[in-house]
């Protein structure tokens, strides 16, 4: 009895250090092996999250776009929020240089409206760059957004207009151009007001042209007197105006200039006939 005991105690402390199947085939439960599942490529764009530009000025930046295998050919598209529709998708006088791996962008003085938001004087532009792979217009691997900030580059404006005196007889017409010239408002509106001038000169901004202006003199008859100085070139009562052009931007800023004008006294109406009779 006691033989048959210890060799039962010696099998039980054999079996002991034997691994036994967790998952014995009788169980409910399987466990597969997972699948491997091939890494995605590394696919990035190298590029900043803001490009800061200045009106009238050339912004660049780097953008590059790359695969961690080297045997995929990166290609970037892109598209714009700034209205422009053009089909390469960058904003107007903007390009990118494939081989350079460069954007640039020349911002004209039209981008940013100073009258919108005088506070703020700078646009924010999205640009919306993908990258897929060559050939493939269908995948997108990566996509990211520059922010082109666009400020306001103030310019000067100028008046233009004939520099020489202007000389007109009570009861003529005479007619002139005043061009105003703003990079910073294409389309205006301008304001004109005139001082110094006598009746019948009006200033009227042209139908077809913001920028324009047209003038005309008409002075009456009584503008110029009998008693008032003898012109020397024409040997006739005269008077001499300085008139002031004040232009006003939208943003409240103004210009002046100044034209000279010359209104003679009209001869034959000063030397007819006040009756039928005459002279006998």
């Amino acid at each position: 009895m006691e033989k048959k005991f210890v060799l039962g105690v010696f099998a039980l402390l054999a079996c002991a250090g034997c691994r036994q199947n967790p998952y014995p085939e009788s169980s409910r439960f399987f466990v597969e092996e997972p699948k491997r599942v091939a890494p995605a490529p590394v696919a990035d764009i190298d590029m900043p999250a803001v490009l800061d530009c200045d009106e009238g000025k050339t912004c660049s930046t780097l953008i590059r776009g790359y695969f961690g295998d080297t045997g995929s050919i990166p290609s970037l598209s892109f598209a714009t929020n700034d209205g422009s529709g053009a089909v390469d998708g960058l904003p107007a006088n903007a390009t990118f240089d494939v081989d350079q791996e460069n954007f640039a962008y020349t911002p004209d003085f039209s981008v940013v409206d100073p009258t919108k938001d005088p506070s703020h004087p700078y646009r924010i532009l999205n640009l919306e760059v993908t990258l897929r792979k060559s050939g493939d217009k269908v995948t997108v691997f990566k996509h990211k957004t520059l922010l082109l900030v666009v400020r306001n580059t103030p310019h000067g404006f100028a008046i233009q207009g004939p520099t020489a005196p202007d000389v007109v007889t009570e009861g003529e017409s005479l007619s002139g151009k005043l061009t105003i010239v703003s990079d910073d408002y294409p389309t205006g509106p301008f304001q004109v007001t005139l001082s110094g001038a006598p009746d019948g000169v009006t200033a009227t901004v042209n139908s077809s042209d913001p920028h324009l202006f047209d003038l005309k003199f008409d002075p009456s008859y009584d503008t110029v007197s009998t008693s008032d100085p003898i012109d020397p070139r024409s040997g006739l009562p005269s008077k001499s105006f300085t008139i002031e052009y004040t232009v006003k931007l939208p943003n409240g800023d103004t210009l002046s200039a100044t034209k000279a004008l010359l209104v003679l006294d009209d001869d034959t109406r000063r030397n007819q006939p006040t009756s039928q009779g005459g002279a006998q």
